[in-house]
């Protein structure tokens, strides 16, 4: 079904308003869970939920690159994207997708620092 042009425009917007919405909040939460498991408070603390979380935010920031992904190349496609956005949308979710990987990586190298310190 095509929707008519200022229709499939307002989705394109809500879209990436509610994406961008989703991913500064992540993005936040990531970093402030991050930040307090490597402070020197969390340490004190029995590693395994530390493990569980990281686990859990590993599997979210998965799900969060094929989010990002798949709103990057839906938008793109959009008929009423104006030439100059697509460059700007392509790079956002590049951006975006990185940002995601560079989470994992971090909530990884959490983990295992989480069992040095066991040891």
């Amino acid at each position: 079904m095509l929707l008519p042009s200022d229709d499939a425009a307002e989705w394109g917007r809500k879209i990436i308003e509610v994406y961008m919405g989703w991913y500064t909040f992540f993005m936040t939460t990531n970093v402030a869970l991050m930040g307090w498991f490597a402070g020197k408070d969390a340490k004190d603390y029995d590693p395994k939920p530390r493990t569980a979380v990281s686990l859990l935010f590993i599997v979210l920031n998965l799900f969060g690159v094929c989010s990002t992904l798949m709103v990057s190349h839906s938008v793109r496609q959009l008929e009423q994207l104006p030439a100059p956005f697509y460059p700007l949308i392509l790079w956002a979710g590049i951006a975006n997708t990185g940002g995601l990987l560079g989470n994992i990586f971090i909530w990884i190298y959490l983990i295992r620092l989480g069992r040095k310190t066991q040891r």
